[in-house]
């Protein structure tokens, strides 16, 4: 039933050990380099999805995925208007480690920030993400959607910010992470916690959903 991955309530009904197999060009890259050949992945779902609604009625659809040797996965869907996008991230630890504006900062990676005003004199929490994402010999712009803002179905208190970025320049002409994400999670008072993902889109009919 190919049809039903059109359908955002398909999505909306995924859940914590749900088997999802993935026969992405990425996905396949990295089962041939495993000694794997030509063949799809099956990820577990390994939690509840997170499912988050922006003020423009937009929904995010978090899904964290695990298979025993492959990278771990979040399945990221969007579902606008009634249309599905699915993308996959993956974080890099040595390229960006989660954590709080302040911690985030004092790791090095003010880079996903833009300057404020005056250098010497600022809060954390004014802090704007960049525009432009430049590291490593690659370049990543801010999509025209900007940030968005939203509150999530499960725990109404929770929110977040998630920005997503375009590659637009890299030194590599194999670089795969064609998109880059950030997501900052946080509560009322509290202090946030800052998440960076590389990632790629996949197309419906490279994902296959066995519902437990």
């Amino acid at each position: 039933m190919a049809y039903q991955k059109h359908e955002p309530n398909f999505w909306r009904s995924i859940k914590r050990g749900d088997i999802i197999s993935l026969s992405d060009e990425e996905t396949l890259n990295e089962s041939m380099e495993d000694g794997e050949g030509l063949s799809a992945v099956d990820f577990t779902v390994n939690a509840a999805p997170e499912i988050m609604t922006d003020q423009a009625g937009c929904e995010y659809l978090m899904i964290s995925l695990e298979a025993s040797g492959k990278t771990d996965l979040m399945l990221f869907v969007i579902i606008f208007d009634g249309e599905v996008d699915v993308k996959a991230f993956f974080e890099d630890a040595e390229c960006f480690s989660p954590n709080s504006r302040g911690e985030v900062i004092e790791d090095g990676n003010e880079w996903i920030f833009a300057e404020p005003e005056d250098e010497s004199n600022f809060d954390f929490d004014d802090l704007e993400f960049a525009k432009v994402i430049d590291f490593d010999d690659t370049t990543y712009t801010m999509k025209a959607t900007g940030t968005a803002h939203g509150n999530f179905r499960h725990d109404s208190e929770l929110a977040a910010f998630v920005t997503e970025y375009d590659l637009t320049e890299a030194e590599d002409e194999e670089c795969t992470s064609t998109e880059l994400l950030i997501i900052e999670k946080f509560r009322p008072e509290a202090e946030g916690f800052v998440s960076l993902y590389f990632g790629y889109k996949i197309t419906l009919m490279d994902i296959t959903v066995l519902q437990a």
